[in-house]
């Protein structure tokens, strides 16, 4: 029936986020721009969800910066829940069970949010920041297999932030190594 063509359309759509974030990482230069295509791209795969947010951690500081959010202004984040997934080093959907209001976290009350997904970006055992997305309206809950892709995604954005990381890294060192050898030795040596 309809239902088996909605599935595989679906299905589709959820394939093509690994054929396609692949590429546009090798392509955006930009970690911003790249971050924020990931959040669009998964809330508009995951059916329920109607914002998302991407969150990474400060290397010099370890304080969490918002780098990507839709939509914009605002932007529904728990860093609560947050932390949680980044401390739990899983993903989790929440609320697990029938919430009290002292189980609610922060935002979850201010933003009128009415379930939500965690997912840490974990690269080589280091967690590198959070990927969410959340719902506020009357929409299903998200299931098991929403959970599955956004863990996903966030490995793919993981990567994404620990490759920076890496060019910002070869280009620091590169700059000293220059310095270094333009301030110790003469143009005939260097």
């Amino acid at each position: 029936g309809s239902g088996n063509i909605k599935d595989a359309r679906e299905l589709e759509q959820r394939l093509a986020i690994f054929y396609e974030l692949p590429r546009q990482l090798g392509e955006e230069t930009r970690l911003e721009s790249l971050l924020q295509l990931v959040v669009e791209r998964v809330v508009s795969v995951i059916p329920s969800a109607r914002r998302g947010a991407l969150l990474v951690k400060d290397r010099a500081t370890a304080r969490l910066t918002l780098k990507a959010h839709l939509p914009p202004g605002n932007p529904a984040v728990s860093r609560t829940m947050a932390k949680k997934a980044m401390e739990q080093r899983k993903a989790f959907i929440w609320p697990q069970t029938r919430t009290t209001e002292e189980q609610m976290a922060d935002s979850a009350v201010n933003h009128q949010i009415t379930s939500a997904m965690y997912a840490p970006l974990i690269w080589r055992s280091e967690v590198l920041g959070v990927l969410c997305v959340d719902n506020s309206e009357a929409h299903p809950p998200f299931e098991a297999d929403d959970l599955q892709l956004l863990q996903a995604v966030a490995e793919h954005a993981a990567l994404a932030v620990a490759h920076h990381y890496a060019q910002e890294d070869v280009r620091r060192h590169t700059e000293f190594t220059n310095r270094f050898f333009s301030s110790r030795f003469p143009p005939s040596v260097r």
